[in-house]
């Protein structure tokens, strides 16, 4: 891989976590504004989870219950093989008001969290990064629908346990 590439694969990978933080960030902006002027205009710095396993849209779906905490950005991904028909559009729909949307990013590879072991990257694979907030505490799931260019339209299930942001 040139160097040129790989700036250009970490420049994107970057662009996804700033779109996405910033989002979350606006999203709290409201109740922010007083602390703004006090703390010369220093906002909180909001958590992200990177959930995993990364799930395949073609299946097999597996029944992880996935953990997480009120307030944080939860990233999920799934894969793609790199072949026709192509994930052309995205919605995620929330199976309650535990969640809410930020939005849905093609990446240029699999967001890792790094570990003394390395991991083998994938050859013909891309990937959606998901993102949403979490609202509330409890128990709740959302689904992804990724429609194909074929019009094939792939749904893909999480399940999360969103506990309380001081637990």
């Amino acid at each position: 891989m040139t160097q040129g590439k790989d700036m250009t694969r970490r420049v994107a990978l970057a662009t996804v976590g700033t779109v996405g933080a910033g989002t979350l960030l606006a999203e709290f902006a409201t109740g922010q504004q007083g602390d703004a002027k006090k703390d010369e205009g220093y906002k909180t710095i909001a958590e992200l989870n990177l959930s995993e396993p990364i799930v395949s849209i073609n299946g097999p779906f597996p029944t992880v219950l996935r953990g997480a905490k009120v307030g944080q950005l939860i990233q999920v991904q799934i894969s793609f093989p790199i072949s026709p028909p192509f994930p052309t559009s995205a919605k995620v729909e929330p199976d309650s008001d535990i969640f809410s949307v930020i939005g849905v990013y093609r990446t240029e590879g699999e967001i890792a969290i790094l570990t003394p072991k390395p991991k083998q990257g994938a050859i013909g694979v891309g990937f959606l990064s998901v993102f949403v907030t979490a609202k509330k505490a409890g128990k709740g799931n959302f689904t992804v629908k990724v429609k194909l260019d074929g019009g094939t339209v792939k749904s893909v299930p999480f399940a999360f346990n969103i506990g309380n942001a001081d637990k």
